[in-house]
């Protein structure tokens, strides 16, 4: 959404020939505040959401709020130049997703396929079709109605994604500084510190105990 508002905006701004220098800071303010409320708005449903799940009241979530955003204001801004040094690189894909478009292809999943990494794509493509498997047992009942959106799986889930985002800035925080060479799991274990099968299988076993716990649960 932000791409697509700075992309609109800069072509209005052409058309009226409004191409100085205050335009472009202009074009980027513009999509910035598209971003800043987007990014509001999808937090707050997922907040809305999460709360629902696990029986908050409205009060203790605007205190939760407030203490998020406040942490967040805080915190984001040092991430961001903390991250700068560690050697990465940011690719403008708005020429891309024109073409694509022109193709007929959807430029969104494509994009998103393009800066993830395999074994996050892989991941996901696996966890739909777990979910499309599962979904042929059940009623369409389970299936569409609130059970679907509500049940123990979908908490379960949203926590795997929140663990997985901390644990990317923590390895990035690691691959910043000289510290990810002090971490060799081969000199600790051995010949299954470089074993894929045996990675493989510790990370099925270490998903599938808290998933087994997690659907066997009963619900109030």
């Amino acid at each position: 959404m932000t791409v697509a508002t700075v992309l609109m905006t800069a072509l209005l701004f052409l058309a009226v020939w409004w191409t100085g220098i205050e335009h472009r800071v202009l074009a980027l303010s513009i999509g910035g505040v598209v971003c800043v409320s987007a990014a509001v708005a999808a937090a707050t449903s997922q907040d809305l959401k999460s709360g629902f799940l696990v029986g908050a009241t409205p009060k203790r979530q605007q205190i939760g709020l407030v203490f998020g955003a406040v942490t967040s204001a805080l915190l984001v801004g040092g991430m961001i130049h903390f991250l700068n040094g560690a050697k990465t690189t940011i690719v403008t894909r708005v020429f891309l997703a024109i073409a694509l478009e022109i193709l007929g292809l959807p430029s969104l999943p494509i994009a998103v396929g393009a800066y993830l990494p395999i074994s996050t794509s892989a991941t996901m493509f696996m966890g739909g079709v777990l979910r499309w498997l599962i979904d042929r047992e059940l009623s369409p009942e389970e299936r569409e109605g609130p059970e679907a959106d509500s049940g123990p799986g979908v908490l379960f889930s949203s926590g795997l994604i929140a663990g997985g985002a901390i644990m990317g800035v923590i390895l990035a925080a690691l691959a910043a500084k000289p510290f990810d060479g002090a971490f060799n799991m081969e000199e600790a274990m051995g010949a299954l510190g470089a074993n894929s099968p045996f990675a493989m299988a510790a990370y099925l076993v270490m998903i599938a105990v808290p998933l087994f716990l997690v659907a066997r649960r009963k619900r109030a």
